[in-house]
């Protein structure tokens, strides 16, 4: 078995600039655990976890969805 057998083929991504709770929403949506963050050059810079999205939300107040 190779990886593109398993792998999603429809990914999703968020940029820089997406609030937290559109990237929440986003995960639940499409129920994914993590979004690829790329740049509006299509390269990737890091990666956002539910694990940050519930830290985030429990402790900040700008986390609304747009």
């Amino acid at each position: 078995m190779k990886v593109q057998d398993i792998m999603t083929q429809s990914a999703v991504c968020c940029s820089d600039d997406t609030n937290v709770g559109a990237a929440a929403k986003l995960m639940r949506v499409r129920n994914c655990g993590m979004l690829p963050g790329v740049g509006t050059d299509r390269r990737l810079f890091g990666i956002v976890t539910y694990p940050d999205v519930c830290i985030a939300m429990g402790t900040e107040t700008d986390c609304r969805v747009n």
